[in-house]
């Protein structure tokens, strides 16, 4: 059976649907840095206040560059697709509901990552990111399953790249969820680098 013809209206539509939710899940994020509130808005509390904010502002950062990699990491992927299946809708719905989910590990880093309780929040957050890229192995098998990757390298070949990615830092996400309870901020820097890596390999 010969495969239905490209259809862009159906990928422009899932594009458009799907860069709405990662604009609003992006929004979210600021939300957690609040405006000190002063009883004396002297330069000295003001600027005491600010320098209280730096875990929301770190988390904020760390959030931002995390969707914005799965967002390019979704470009990657709508660009290889040449139609829409129903098994790329619930692999994508799964990577919307993980974006749409990563304010409220992004709040608990906000409120918890200067108490005792940061390695929990940590490892939350660890666990997003093995997650994300158990639902991207998801989404290159399901175009290698069906034809999807690009004609100009073996489908093989990439497909068995974004695998052994995959693999490579769903493994880093853990040692980082282990490192959190020896060190939360180290563990906070090496999934952003991690990140920023998927990003740049894409």
């Amino acid at each position: 059976m010969l495969a239905p013809p490209p259809s862009s209206r159906e990928l422009g539509r899932l594009e458009a649907f799907s860069d709405g939710i990662f604009a609003i899940a992006v929004t979210l994020l600021v939300l957690d840095i609040k405006v000190p509130h002063l009883h004396a808005a002297t330069p000295a509390l003001l600027l005491n206040a600010l320098s209280s904010l730096w875990p929301s502002v770190l988390t904020f950062v760390i959030s931002f560059v995390t969707i914005t990699i799965i967002w390019i990491g979704h470009h990657d992927m709508i660009r290889r697709a040449h139609f829409i299946t129903p098994r790329i809708l619930i692999a994508n719905s799964a990577l919307l509901l993980l974006v749409t989910f990563i304010p409220f590990p992004t709040a608990l880093l906000s409120e918890y990552l200067e108490t005792p309780a940061a390695p929990i929040v940590c490892a939350l957050y660890a666990a997003v990111g093995l997650i994300a890229a158990l639902i991207f192995t998801a989404l290159y098998s399901v175009l290698y399953r069906e034809g999807y990757l690009p004609a100009q390298r073996s489908s093989e070949d990439v497909y068995a790249f974004h695998v052994r990615k995959n693999i490579a830092t769903s493994g880093v996400y853990v040692v980082a969820a282990g490192v959190a309870f020896l060190s939360p901020l180290a563990s906070l820097l090496l999934l952003l680098a991690t990140w920023v890596y998927w990003g740049l390999s894409i």
